[in-house]
């Protein structure tokens, strides 16, 4: 069976989820994708060969479409999840499932209702690198995982249309929620305390839509392990991803490791050093994780990452901002 497949959004991460659909042929097929600018939908069903809508709800309403990834502002993703739901689509959204607990039980309760899957899109877990880490833990060749730790750096901070309208979250959503999903994931435990703290150093000019761009969350696992994770929006000297599980009988460390005392990264080194754009650090990632996705649905698996996990992942990140906000800790 060829899954029929539609996109909602078509700015970068939509036209790599529609490229990835489109490559999967015959296995899926890429009917059409939607995006409120027009000329983003035109070009990406131009070079895709697809249909192509201005509206996602008229593209959800196709019959001859069965499964949907959707790839909008992040305020969108519960609401879009819904009406895909009530259509009778399976699901693929992209990170944060939502932006409010309501909003992610809305999205959840919806497929329920209708039957269908919905998985949510934290393509970390597809990532070889995670993989071989989480693969090992399973294995039980750290013991019993203790301390977690995770590095979370964008090169450079989105521009100010990014944050428009405050429809990307905050920075624990919208950036630190792949780390809260990876924290349960690795550690397989669930956080239960998350104490948060943050500051604006590099980019005063986005002050009033970005009250953050540094921030740094403890956290508290149930089984009694802690955690820290680390957020910078401009780092500048690259794209630094680092997630290290420190076990009772060894580490397991997932990044850009060079075993030397010292290591000094500026802007030159960008480009001999480490990836400058997260859609080329996780690029196979993203193949993966659409390959699977589309393996489940056609064949009738359950989703590999689920709408619990991205709820619990939406929880703690709001934690770690309430948090940061009130100066206490917060208990999930």
């Amino acid at each position: 069976m060829t899954l029929q497949v539609g996109v909602a959004g078509a700015g970068v991460m939509g036209r790599r989820h529609a490229q990835n659909v489109a490559a999967l042929w015959p296995r899926a097929r890429l009917v059409a994708v939607a995006d409120v600018r027009v000329e983003a939908a035109q070009s990406v069903a131009q070079e895709l060969e697809c249909d192509w809508h201005s509206d996602a709800h008229e593209m959800l309403a196709r019959p001859d479409i069965q499964a949907v990834v959707i790839v909008t502002v992040a305020s969108t993703h519960a609401p879009l999840a819904v009406a895909a739901a009530e259509h009778g689509k399976d699901i693929l959204v992209e990170k944060p499932l939502a932006l409010s607990l309501e909003d992610g039980r809305a999205a959840i309760d919806a497929a329920d209702r209708a039957g269908v899957r919905l998985q949510v899109g934290f393509m970390r877990r597809y990532d070889p690198a995670f993989r071989e880490a989480y693969d090992a833990i399973e294995r039980g060749e750290l013991g019993k995982p203790v301390l977690f730790t995770a590095i979370s750096r964008d090169a450079q901070s989105p521009p100010r249309s990014y944050f428009a309208g405050g429809g990307a979250g905050g920075l624990f959503l919208d950036a630190g929620v792949h780390d809260f999903d990876i924290a349960r994931w690795l550690m397989r435990d669930e956080v239960i305390r998350v104490s948060a703290t943050g500051a604006l150093v590099a980019r005063h000019d986005l002050a009033d839509v970005q009250p953050v761009d540094v921030a740094l969350a403890t956290l508290t696992f149930t089984g009694g392990a802690v955690g820290t994770i680390q957020l910078y929006r401009h780092s500048l000297y690259g794209y630094d991803i680092r997630t290290e599980v420190v076990g009772t009988e060894g580490t397991a460390m997932v990044g850009d490791h060079r075993w030397r005392a010292v290591q000094l990264f500026g802007p030159d080194s960008i480009r001999r050093t480490m990836q400058h754009h997260w859609l080329d650090r996780f690029k196979e990632a993203y193949a993966l994780e659409m390959a699977d996705w589309v393996e489940r649905m056609r064949t009738d698996q359950p989703p590999a990452v689920t709408g619990e996990d991205g709820i619990r992942a939406v929880a703690a990140a709001l934690a770690a901002e309430e948090s940061r906000r009130t100066g206490q800790p917060v208990s999930l």
